[in-house]
């Protein structure tokens, strides 16, 4: 079997087969060695290579491999496209911060990224980061949003309160890991924080994080959490000041980031930049005569937000409330029978929720049979005209906009553009999405 591997695949016998799958200078996927086996040239004789010798001749051929791999891996790729052209904009007038800031920051971006190829580039851990294929378009957005966010830092006072970045749906967090280095030595930045809901191994983030505080850069955080439970991820943020960074946030994420933020109020968010990605299913599926609407979360006073909670124990008290147990016995019912009614308080009402009495005794007026719920301050927009409009996407933003409860709202279209060919002909949707909402 072994003279057989070796003839097929030009490996000398002087190792066996589970030593050339194993051998401990070749730490890389089995079909990759068998491609280099093929491709290197047979010994003149094979039998009498020495181990040593083979040894040196495998860490060549991967040292070889390893070398043509990182080569080719995107992040050079978007290191020199950056370089070459810098950002992939249209011809129409754009609104990005002045050129300078912008020329700045993309060539600090290219030097970030060609140290990330010479440190990480052919590591596995790396592979869906560094060697994505969407690398290019989200470095790109990156650029556009610590533009915009930099504008904001650099114009804040030296006493204030340091910023901490949140990144909404960050997935790997190619943003976030380019703020860390961006902002190194500035006071105005105390940490960053990744937040998604999907399991993501984030163990690229510790690297990064290994050498942050040497390097003087701001260190990441990683939240695992669901957007849309929105109480919990306010009270989570509302003892900090945040800047809240939300890039190509997909349907119903857009409006409910938007509702985080007017509800942690202009003193905890002072700063918001938003691009929204697609359209929610109430502007996409609409029904003939009937008004389409998305609620947005508007922001509460501490009082409104207790009482609001307060509802919401009362309800959820009253639903798990259990029934007393069924008497079994002669002397159970005879003091059931004569229970005075002291034990009613035990337990909460079913109708209202309050302690003392029981459903049957209730006082409540009301009409609905369980404890009432109190809803947050909301506000609506109608998005049931929004496909009839020429430009149906900026006219989703536009009502977004309107919605973010702070006196500065800019929309920016920045231009972007897409320069593979879309995978959805005629789908006004398929683009590349160029604009921002930007609020502070």
């Amino acid at each position: 079997m072994v003279k057989l591997f070796a003839i097929l695949f030009q490996v000398p016998v002087v190792l066996s087969f589970t030593d050339f799958v194993r051998h401990p200078t070749w730490n890389i996927p089995l079909h990759q060695k068998l491609q280099i086996a093929t491709r290197r040239p047979r010994p003149v004789c094979s039998y009498h290579h020495s181990r040593q010798t083979l040894s040196c001749e495998i860490i060549s051929s991967h040292t070889k491999f390893q070398d043509r791999t990182c080569k080719d891996w995107h992040v050079w790729k978007t290191a020199d496209r950056l370089e070459s052209y810098g950002l992939s904009l249209s011809s129409k007038c754009h609104e990005l911060p002045e050129t300078g800031t912008t020329n700045t920051l993309i060539q600090q971006v290219i030097l970030i990224l060609r140290q990330w190829g010479d440190e990480w580039a052919g590591r596995n851990e790396w592979q869906g980061i560094l060697n994505k294929s969407s690398l290019l378009h989200e470095v790109e957005e990156s650029i556009v949003t610590l533009g915009f966010l930099m504008e904001f830092i650099n114009g804040r006072d030296e006493n204030e309160e340091p910023i901490t970045i949140v990144d909404v749906c960050s997935g790997k967090g190619i943003f976030s890991m380019l703020a860390s280095y961006i902002f190194r030595n500035n006071s105005h930045v105390a940490k960053i924080i990744m937040l998604d809901k999907a399991e993501i191994k984030w163990n690229h983030v510790h690297i990064v994080n290994v050498n942050a505080e040497e390097e003087k850069r701001p260190t990441i955080d990683t939240w695992q959490c669901n957007l849309h439970e929105f109480d919990e991820v306010v009270n989570q943020l509302e003892s900090i000041t945040i800047a809240m960074v939300g890039i190509h946030l997909c349907k119903t994420l857009s409006p409910t980031c938007i509702g985080i933020v007017n509800s942690l109020g202009t003193s905890n968010c002072p700063f918001f930049v938003l691009a929204p990605c697609c359209l929610p299913r109430a502007v996409q599926k609409r029904t003939i005569g009937k008004k389409s609407v998305i609620e947005i979360r508007q922001f509460e006073t501490e009082i409104e937000k207790e009482t609001r909670k307060m509802a919401k124990r009362r309800r959820d008290a009253a639903m798990t409330r259990k029934p007393p147990a069924r008497p079994t016995s002669m002397s159970d019912q005879i003091n059931i029978l004569s229970d005075n009614g002291e034990d009613k308080a035990e337990a909460p009402c079913w109708k209202c929720g309050m302690l003392g009495h029981v459903k049957a005794d209730c006082p409540s007026t009301q009409i609905t049979g369980k404890p009432q719920l109190i809803k947050p301050p909301l506000t609506e927009i109608d998005v049931s005209n929004v496909l009839d409009s020429e430009r149906p996407f900026d006219t989703y933003c536009t009502l977004l906009s309107r919605t973010i409860q702070r006196n500065n709202v800019t929309i920016v279209d920045t231009g972007l553009v897409n320069d593979k060919v879309t995978h959805q002909k005629g789908n006004w949707n398929n683009g590349r999405k160029s604009i921002y909402i930007v609020s502070s």
